[in-house]
């Protein structure tokens, strides 16, 4: 069963969200697209929080979610979702009803739990000014170099999405009309020696 993290991340600060059940500070449809690419069609696993963010249940893929509850654990599977209580019980189910891989996609502390696992890392690289609401607490994930060096991935691709413009009128988050570039990343797991050659 592989294992694959995606998630967009705005590259000066390190920020892929905001904390709680928040919808993401960005939107950037070239971003939605490549989600969508990349997991359509595939078992997602995420944290409660990420689950309850989501404006409906996206088409075309299981929704695993992650959670402490007993109460939910015992719920029976419906509607696409399942709640679990560890990413490699969602694998685990995943490979049992037949699918190959297992999304990734967020919060912050999935997504950490999850880098000992992966295989591999799809990075949306979001650059430039965003002005983030200062009453909501961002929150972090790993990028370039600490994905090298202490997760032991390496970049294999690295791809730059056409400019991203917005019309500064639109009533979206304020930071997108500061955004000014995106670059879609993947990251590949070394293999063990090499890992431990470093």
């Amino acid at each position: 069963m592989k294992i694959s993290i995606i998630y967009a991340q705005h590259a000066p600060t390190g920020a892929i969200g905001y904390a709680g059940q928040e919808a993401m500070p960005w939107h950037i449809p070239e971003d939605f697209k490549y989600f969508k690419d990349k997991t359509m069609g595939k078992p997602m696993v995420m944290g409660y929080n990420t689950f309850k963010s989501l404006p409906r249940l996206l088409p075309g893929r299981f929704h695993y979610v992650l959670t402490r509850s007993e109460e939910l654990h015992a719920k029976a599977m419906e509607n696409g979702v399942q709640f679990v209580s560890s990413i490699q019980q969602a694998a685990d189910l995943a490979k049992k009803n037949g699918h190959e891989e297992l999304m990734v996609i967020g919060g912050a502390e999935v997504i950490k739990a999850a880098l000992p696992l992966a295989n591999i890392v799809y990075r949306s690289k979001v650059e430039g000014e965003c002005f983030f609401d200062e009453e909501r607490s961002l929150v972090y994930a790993p990028q370039p170099p600490a994905l090298e060096s202490t997760h032991g991935f390496e970049i294999v691709s690295s791809e730059k999405s056409p400019l991203y413009i917005l019309n500064k009128t639109s009533k979206k988050p304020a930071c997108h009309s500061a955004i000014h570039g995106l670059t879609f990343e993947v990251y590949l797991k070394k293999p063990v020696s090499d890992t431990a050659a470093v």
